[in-house]
Formats: structure tokens, sequence, C-alpha cells
């Protein structure tokens, strides 16, 4: 996990040089399908495990433009991607009742041959940085 510390560092300190655009996109393809939260471990997920008895709060669902997750979703409203392959995103959230704006930056990487999410959110009060496991088809 040292070098996914390394590279969240890394990711949080290029956030002032990904400038957000002003109209929403598309979120590159490398980010669709079923995540999995990592939460310190490795597991094994697949794709089928979305709407099926073993989705549970830590998978998440990317498509183009929305992000879905447990008791809630996420709509694109504007993006910026860098040459490195991050990706600033703002979006329209809805969950458990509640509507809210937030902002991350997302990288797409691959450690020892598993795809993987970096999340990071640039929020100085509620910095925090998730990661997330491809859960393949």
């Amino acid at each position: 996990m040292k070098g996914l510390q390394g590279l969240a560092i890394t990711i949080a300190a290029m956030m002032p040089l990904l400038p957000l655009a002003v109209q929403a996109q598309e979120l590159p393809k490398a980010f669709a399908g079923v995540w999995k939260n990592m939460e310190g471990k490795t597991a094994e997920c697949s794709h089928s495990d979305w709407n099926s008895p073993k989705q549970d709060d830590t998978h998440i669902l990317v498509s183009a433009k929305e992000v879905n997750f447990h008791e809630g979703w996420c709509k694109l409203k504007a993006l910026k991607t860098n040459p490195s392959g991050a990706v600033r995103v703002r979006m329209s959230c809805s969950s458990e009742g509640g509507n809210y704006e937030r902002e991350e930056i997302w990288r797409a990487t691959e450690v020892r041959g598993v795809s993987m999410l970096i999340v990071t959110s640039p929020d100085a009060q509620r910095f925090h940085t998730q990661v997330y496991q491809w859960c393949p088809r």
C-alpha cells in the first residue's frame, strides 16, 4: 500500500494543475464499470456483483455521465483531463434524501496487474483518498 500512498500524494500535488472545464463531457472509458472500495485489503469482485446479493456499500457503478453507489448517485457536471491521465470531475449528487456538489480527482492505474481507481477529494475540509479495485466481467 506504500506505493498507493505515494501515488495519492502525487495526484493531490497535481490538483492546482487541473482547472475544471465549464461544460460536462463524458468520463474516459477507463473509468467505466463496477468498482469495489479496497478498504485496505484486496478482495475479489465481479461486475455481476452489482444489483445482486454480493453488492454492498463499497461498490460503485461508473458510466460515461453518472456514478451510482449504495443509496445514491452523482451526475457529471464538468470534467477536465490532464496528460498524466488524471481527471478532475465535478458532480451533482443525491444520497439518502440530500443533494450536494462533489469535486474529485480520479486516476485509473494498475497495481500488480489489478486495475485500480484512485479517488482524491481536493476539499481541504474533507480531504480523503479512496482506492477502488475494478470488478471484471
